[in-house]
């Protein structure tokens, strides 16, 4: 029975524009921000983890905070044209997963704290029920109040559209164009896990409610 491997992308290449300075860098703790969401990817059962980043300084700051068993688990790529968008981000890391015949790639975002472990296994986990059960689908999602919201599991048969995304468009449009017997949902009622920092309020806040410094 063929294995099917589900390879993490871990987008974090973003320009930080509304804030004004690096999300990924902001201390929290004495480590990097963007570096909260990773541990917690790192613990689930992915068969590889791509880090999609456009400075060498996230790189070295990824490589301080993690240990060495942590750090060869995850590859490194770099999007060049983050000012293109967060669909590059997706499609650098999509095309590098593609190179090792990945049969589907779990999107995460480095600006989601308060995402857990337990989130992204449950996709998983859901996905070994689809293929035990036969079904056909295209996406696996996390929906929160009827709204779809990263992490999200994009399966082989959407690469080559995902590769065709442009500007800040993401899985989301695709998946809003897709029937929904191709789309098996993963329902949540705590807006709190999805909470996505993009302003100097939004830093605060977070770091209020989770009592870091």
């Amino acid at each position: 029975m063929k294995t099917h491997r589900i390879a993490g992308l871990y987008l974090a290449a973003g320009l930080s524009t509304r804030m004004g300075t690096s999300k990924f860098l902001l201390r929290v703790n004495d480590e990097p921000l963007g570096v909260i969401a990773l541990k917690k990817v790192l613990k689930c059962s992915l068969d590889q983890i791509f880090v999609v980043i456009s400075e060498f300084q996230q790189k070295e700051e990824v490589e301080l905070a993690l240990t060495k068993r942590e750090r060869d688990k995850i590859s490194f790529v770099f999007n060049k044209n983050p000012n293109l968008g967060q669909s590059q981000s997706l499609k650098c890391g999509l095309k590098r997963a593609i190179e090792d015949d990945i049969d589907g790639v779990m999107i995460v975002l480095a600006d989601q704290p308060m995402l857990t472990k337990q989130m992204i296994d449950l996709l998983i986990n859901k996905y070994t029920s689809v293929l035990q059960n036969g079904q056909s689908v295209d996406y696996i999602i996390s929906e929160c109040q009827n709204i779809i919201q990263p992490p999200i599991l994009c399966l082989k048969s959407t690469f080559e559209q995902l590769l065709l995304l442009s500007g800040d468009q993401g899985a989301k449009k695709l998946i809003e164009q897709t029937d929904d017997h191709k789309v098996a949902k993963l329902k949540y009622d705590q807006e709190e896990l999805f909470f996505d920092i993009d302003t100097k309020e939004q830093f605060e806040w977070f770091i209020n409610r989770s009592g870091k410094k």
